[in-house]
């Protein structure tokens, strides 16, 4: 029921006798309505601004998970490319360490074989 028809079914209020009411109860009645309209007005006011402020609480969550999310990202880019060039670099140190052990059996070889070659030969 809005304010106009309380009102208008105030005006046409009648009391027992017949007459109308007072001006004075009518008007003590339109403040009542009022001042219940009112009280109503500020507390869905409150709400909404309780709603603003969960909203933006929200919005500065929602930003703060955002950037958490992205330094994951990149976080997680970098910890696969790593293990990558650590496989490489050791598969690089183990060839190096190969070829060493190659070069040393050879130069051994050679060690051992060109004296007992120059030697048997003369």
């Amino acid at each position: 029921m809005s304010v106009r028809d309380s009102l208008d079914t105030l005006s046409t209020y009648k009391s027992n006798n017949g007459s109308r009411s007072t001006l004075k109860t009518a008007t003590i009645q339109k403040k009542s309505s009022l001042g219940e309209l009112h009280t109503s007005f500020e507390e869905t006011r409150g709400l909404m601004r309780d709603n603003v402020n969960k909203a933006e609480d929200r919005t500065e969550t929602l930003n703060d998970d955002i950037m958490r999310t992205q330094n994951l990202r990149l976080t997680s880019t970098r910890f696969g490319r790593e293990p990558v060039k650590m496989k490489k670099k050791s598969l690089l140190k183990n060839k190096k360490f190969r070829f060493f052990l190659i070069l040393l059996a050879v130069v051994l070889i050679c060690a051992i074989t060109v004296p007992l070659i120059v030697c048997f030969h003369h």
